[in-house]
């Protein structure tokens, strides 16, 4: 006996016609494949895709007409193969011809063919919290609202759940399951659902898709003369928003004539590239004409060849330039393990979802980081790890990444963010710096900066930031002591201490300021400035702020015309 589940989809409508057949006998299981490949007389598979750590992969791709096979499995590739006009790959390719999924899929017709090695997730979108999905698609019937992040900036197109509040531009209200509209939670009336008039401004917010101030919060709707109307599908307008926003997958918003934007198909050959300078499986994105050049999928880019036009390559591979200078060659980059894709743009370079960019002997290369245990993450001298965890053992400069362990109490690594340490104080050292008890007499100076700090009363010395030295806390103001801090303001630990005990001055010296008699005739100049002061009568002479040369205090020689001889320092 044997069981076979069978899911097919048919091409040329894009009905789903579910046949399931369970616990037959090997003849009727022979009858029925029998059944199924004279159906899919027409259909070519096309081969499963390799790579692709994140999507899921399988074989797959029939011609237009014919029923796409939708078989789940295989080792990596970006989706299911291609599938015919109409019709829904097996993966999370989107609907229609064109469909591609993250790794991208070929189009209907014979021979479709499987996700490009390694591949990315794309991120998550349509959940409450969750940027709205291409078209301004939300889940479950939820509200795609524009909301402005606390620290300022553009909006994002938000998705906000039924039931949840949508308030944003003027608009306050309750996310409506039937519609997707806001519910004014004072008037009782609906508004952006597809028919009803526009939340927020009374202004039209169609113009372009960047939108006003108005806006509509059903799935797939924007404004359009102060109503919401259906956007983002082949051959209609334009979504508000982002280029993410403006049109469903495989789609690209495109102007035609009398300047309005429409969505077009794109990621075919010769069509348009799509959003991110992405194409079907088997093409890449190739942009002529400069850094503000258009885009048009064709084959190049493939796995070990050179980049397309503008440094795009097909889906899962990174652009690398050689060292030689010479132009670049594509390579499978993203997946755990792999280099770190080469960011577009000017960004920095990238990983699939789950996987951060992080330094290793052989390279930057993506992985899991930044919990307790794991390698730092980042690519910079300084490694990031999680809240609660510091990066200690780390060397750029050798390609070793450091490992991020538990930080903040006593004698454990400083943490990041406004409160380093739990207990103490953050502390210089040479192994990284770490929570200690400091700032008492013999103690290590406090902080992490060029000065360190010390209780009242008591100054550091000895202190050299680039060994990472702390230096100690000493007493000060004593007779050739240093002198004591005093700049410390209202509730600092130095407030209103005085720099030195009576009769001494501070006074400037090679090894610091130090407290010292000063002032009289053949004593040191007293003060820290560049202008050493001294006793009535007397004038300072051979002093160097820059060198820690307090100078001499002595009697002005008097020169030509009875005048004094001032020091040139005055």
């Amino acid at each position: 006996m044997a069981r076979l589940d069978v899911s097919a989809t048919v091409g040329t409508t894009g009905r789903n016609a579910n046949l399931q057949f369970s616990w037959i006998g090997a003849g009727a299981l022979v009858s029925v494949l029998a059944l199924l490949l004279a159906g899919c007389g027409s259909s070519n598979s096309g081969p499963s895709g390799t790579g692709g750590a994140t999507a899921k992969g399988g074989a797959g791709g029939a011609a237009s007409g014919g029923i796409g096979g939708t078989v789940k499995g295989g080792a990596g590739g970006g989706g299911a193969g291609g599938v015919g006009a109409g019709g829904t790959s097996a993966g999370d390719a989107s609907i229609g011809s064109g469909g591609r999924s993250d790794a991208s899929i070929s189009t209907g017709g014979a021979g479709g063919g499987g996700g490009g090695t390694g591949g990315s997730s794309a991120p998550a979108c349509g959940d409450p919290g969750q940027p709205c999905c291409a078209g301004n698609v939300c889940n479950a019937k939820g509200c795609c609202i524009p909301i402005t992040p606390d620290s300022g900036g553009a909006a994002t197109r938000t998705c906000v759940g039924v039931g949840q509040a949508c308030t944003a531009n003027g608009a306050s209200g309750t996310c409506s399951a039937s519609t997707g509209s806001c519910t004014s939670t004072t008037t009782g009336q609906p508004c952006g659902g597809i028919g009803e008039a526009c939340c927020g401004g009374a202004a039209d917010g169609g113009g372009g898709p960047g939108g006003g101030t108005t806006f509509c919060t059903a799935s797939g709707s924007r404004c359009s003369n102060n109503t919401c109307v259906a956007c983002g599908n082949s051959g209609a307008e334009c979504c508000q928003g982002t280029a993410t926003n403006q049109c469903q997958a495989s789609l690209i918003c495109s102007a035609v004539d009398g300047g309005t934007q429409i969505c077009t198909a794109c990621g075919s050959t010769g069509a348009p590239c799509c959003s991110g300078n992405s194409c079907n499986t088997g093409l890449g994105c190739n942009v002529t004409g400069g850094r503000l050049g258009t885009g048009t999928c064709e084959n190049c880019g493939a796995a070990g060849a050179a980049c397309c036009g503008g440094n795009n390559c097909q889906s899962g591979l990174g652009c690398f330039t050689e060292g030689d200078g010479g132009g670049g060659t594509c390579k499978a980059c993203g997946a755990s393990g792999q280099a770190c894709c080469p960011g577009g743009g000017g960004g920095g370079a990238t990983c699939n979802s789950g996987l951060s960019c992080a330094i290793s002997s052989g390279g930057n290369l993506c992985t899991t980081c930044g919990g307790s245990g794991q390698s730092c993450c980042g690519t910079g001298n300084t490694g990031t790890c999680s809240t609660g965890f510091a990066c200690s053992g780390r060397t750029a400069s050798a390609g070793t990444p450091g490992t991020c362990n538990t930080c903040g109490a006593d004698g454990q690594a400083c943490c990041a963010g406004a409160t380093p340490c739990t207990a103490g104080s953050c502390v210089l050292k040479s192994s990284g710096n770490t929570c200690s008890t400091c700032g008492a007499s013999a103690q290590s100076c406090c902080g992490t900066g060029n000065s360190g700090t010390c209780s009242a009363g008591l100054v550091c010395s000895g202190r050299d930031t680039t060994t990472s030295t702390a230096g100690t806390c000493g007493t000060c103001g004593g007779t050739d002591q240093l002198c004591c801090p005093t700049g410390g303001g209202p509730g600092a630990a130095d407030s209103g201490v005085t720099a030195c005990t009576a009769p001494q001055e501070c006074a400037l010296a090679a090894s610091g300021n130090v407290c010292a008699t000063c002032g009289a005739a053949s004593q040191p100049c007293c003060g820290t400035g560049g202008n050493g002061t001294c006793t009535t009568g007397l004038a300072c002479s051979g002093r160097s702020r820059t060198n820690g040369t307090p100078g001499t205090c002595g009697t002005p020689t008097v020169v030509d015309g009875g005048s004094r001889d001032v020091p040139f320092s005055e």
